[in-house]
């Protein structure tokens, strides 16, 4: 996996997590010229998605007044209408299923979703996101800070980028690689999350380049889940982090159904 910074106008996140979503990163994408940009009109849509083997893709992009994306879970598009971006200029939230909580199961199909609105920027997009799913499925969403176990991702030997690159082990029959590679260390921390199956605060203070290769099990050739020990093993050898388990209070997305 590649992760790639870009300027605030326009972002495309291509989701991971340590189940099927095999990538993430963020890239930018240009913007029409003034001559070759056509005539906006408004649209607002979610559907069932055309192309479940797609890669997931979020796209805000401030220049064209759109926001779209591909085979997303609902939890995806639900973080997107709601989270916090990770950083003051940035459009697209950081994703993590597990900041999403509902008391009654959440749809488990996969989604597209395309809006425009002519002038729109992103705060724009995502609250018309907001109202979709209200009027699509019925959900209100509210911000809640809970106390919840989480890990700290934290920098104790400050070694970060000094530590000479050690070589990738080869594979096992029984192994498949995860490789997490990325510019901030706040997309590794939500990468981790579903494999962790616990919230991660990033309290490194860095936003610096890094590249992690965690072996993963392999059975009857699906990738399966990653004791939590090889991640931590794999994070403080190859990038001199920790995990440190902790109490914080974070905040969730708590999802409501409207009453019909």
């Amino acid at each position: 996996m590649t992760f790639l910074r870009a300027v605030p106008l326009c972002f495309v996140l291509l989701l991971a997590a340590c189940t099927d979503q095999p990538r993430v990163a963020i890239a930018p994408q240009s913007a029409p010229t003034a001559t070759t940009r056509p005539s906006l009109r408004s649209e607002a849509a979610i559907t069932p998605t055309r192309d479940p083997a797609a890669e997931s893709t979020v796209q805000i992009a401030e220049s064209t007044h759109a926001l779209a994306g591909v085979n997303l879970r609902m939890a995806d598009l639900i973080s997107v209408a709601y989270r916090t971006p990770e950083h003051a200029r940035e459009v697209v939230p950081l994703l993590s299923a597990l900041r999403v909580v509902s008391p009654e199961p959440l749809p488990t199909g996969r989604y597209d979703v395309r809006i425009v609105i002519p002038g729109a920027k992103a705060p724009d997009l995502r609250a018309a996101l907001a109202r979709l799913l209200a009027d699509s499925f019925g959900l209100s969403v509210r911000r809640e800070l809970r106390d919840s176990p989480v890990y700290v991702l934290a920098n104790p030997a400050d070694r970060l980028g000094n530590a000479a690159p050690r070589p990738t082990p080869p594979l096992q029959p029984d192994t498949v690689d995860l490789h997490l590679t990325g510019d901030d260390l706040a997309l590794l921390a939500e990468q981790l999350e579903e494999c962790m199956q616990r919230p991660i605060v990033n309290e490194t203070g860095r936003r610096t380049p890094y590249d992690l290769h965690v072996r993963r099990p392999r059975r009857e050739g699906r990738p399966q889940p990653i004791d939590p020990e090889i991640i931590r093993a794999a994070l403080k050898d190859q990038l001199g982090l920790g995990l440190i388990p902790v109490r914080r209070q974070i905040e969730f997305l708590v999802v409501e159904r409207r009453p019909s």
